[in-house]
This record gives C-alpha cells, structure tokens and sequence, in this order.
C-alpha cells in the first residue's frame, strides 16, 4: 500500500468512527438525543450523490467510505423518525 491509500483509509476509519458513539448510545437507550432529522437527510443525500461519483471513478476507499456512511445515516435517520 502506498501513503495515499493508507491515509485515504486512516480517514475513513475516523471520519466514519465519529457518529457511531451517537448511533450505539440510541440503538443500547444511554441516550435518546438524536441529530435533527434535516442534518441526518442533508448528510444522507451528499453521501448518495458521492457514492455515485465514486462508482464512476471505480474509486475502493470513497465506495467503502460512503457506504459505511450511507448505511449509519440511514440507520439514524430511522431511529429518528422510530422518536
């Protein structure tokens, strides 16, 4: 692996690490305060739209990384609405 892989990956490790603490404390009932659901689809939809570029450049590390990212939203976006 070279430098731009590894750190393409250390970046999806932390950026996808920051929600889940929220979505574990919601999913186990530590906490019931959700983000407001205009940022969960706000998010949600970025994360599609890049999705989508990055199935045409064919690109492993932002595939990866916004479907992680697409999934976690989405499971927010559902324990919001299930509030």
């Amino acid at each position: 692996m070279n430098i731009e892989s590894i750190t393409g990956w250390l970046g999806v490790l932390f950026v996808q690490s920051a929600v889940l603490p929220t979505t574990f404390n919601v999913i186990t009932g530590a906490s019931n305060h959700v983000p407001p659901i205009s940022m969960t689809i706000m998010i949600l939809t970025g994360l599609i739209f890049y999705f989508i570029r990055a199935l045409i450049q064919k690109d492993k590390i932002h595939l990866t990384s916004n479907g992680i990212g697409i999934v976690s939203q989405s499971t927010l976006l559902a324990l919001t609405l299930a509030n």
